[in-house]
């Protein structure tokens, strides 16, 4: 199983606490409040190594190219690490290669992606959509053999306001998958705390400074428990049931508007 995947799956969650004064505190075997992936192009990360100084959960490249050469440099600088590869269309040969090579999980548009890809259970499939999604494409979506959903904003993710977090919820509301949020954006503590609450198990971050990656990391480490409708501290991770608002979503598109 893809190590993203199964990280994502986790989000929240944390080992038991030990008893006595140290009981609220969080320790180093814990799973993040929100997984950190970072995005980067592959020229970048060959020429610039110092772009994997901080700590993230995940590292998703964009090739330039498809050859052998340039998929072995990929894993040469990614060894050890979680990595994967984004690509508009991907198909089942490509595929075959990035596993050779260690790749993780990839993400895909679904346009031009081989539909055989989905077909192979090592990787994780991870697949974007965007905010004008309508129900029907979602159900659909949501009955396909992938892992998880990638909402790509078009737009400044910051400033963060109600209309926008509107928007994520309402993507997030149609899957029960993992559900990550793509942004160029920095994000504030209070805007990070909001989208944790959302549902966001995940962030695709595709930000030049290094140091703001380690940054926002830090800032999700420091998060404060998500509080349950009774008002105690709660870490698990809202859920979508399946055949829920996922399965049963009217919209336009269903009354023939």
């Amino acid at each position: 199983m893809s190590k993203l995947i199964d990280t994502l799956e986790k989000v929240g969650q944390s080992s038991p606490s030990p008893m006595g004064f140290g009981g609220t505190s969080r320790t180093a075997s814990e799973v993040p409040e929100i997984a950190l992936i970072r995005q980067v192009a592959a020229d970048e990360l060959i020429s610039d190594r110092t772009l994997l100084d901080a700590e993230v959960d995940g590292v998703l490249v964009v090739p330039d190219s498809w050859s052998k050469r340039s998929l072995d440099r990929i894993r040469s600088a990614l060894r050890g690490r979680t990595w994967g590869v984004r690509a508009s269309r991907i198909t089942e040969s490509q595929v075959a290669n990035l596993k050779d090579r260690g790749c993780d999980f990839i993400v895909f548009e679904v346009d031009e992606t081989a539909a055989a890809v989905l077909n192979d259970d090592e990787l994780g499939k991870i697949i974007v959509v965007d905010s004008e999604l309508r129900g029907r494409e979602a159900r659909g979506i949501q009955r396909l053999s992938i892992d998880s959903v990638l909402l790509e904003e078009e737009d400044k993710l910051v400033p963060l306001t109600v209309r926008k977090l509107i928007e994520i919820q309402q993507s997030r509301g149609r899957f029960d998958k993992p559900f990550l949020l793509g942004t160029s954006s920095e994000l504030s503590a209070d805007d990070l705390e909001v989208i944790r609450n959302a549902g966001v198990q995940g962030l695709v971050m595709d930000l030049a400074a290094t140091d703001a990656i380690a940054k926002t990391r830090e800032t999700i480490a420091e998060l404060p428990r998500r509080r349950s409708k009774s008002g105690s501290r709660n870490a698990s991770v809202p859920h979508v049931p399946a055949g829920s608002a996922a399965g049963h979503e009217h919209d336009e598109d269903d009354q023939g508007i």
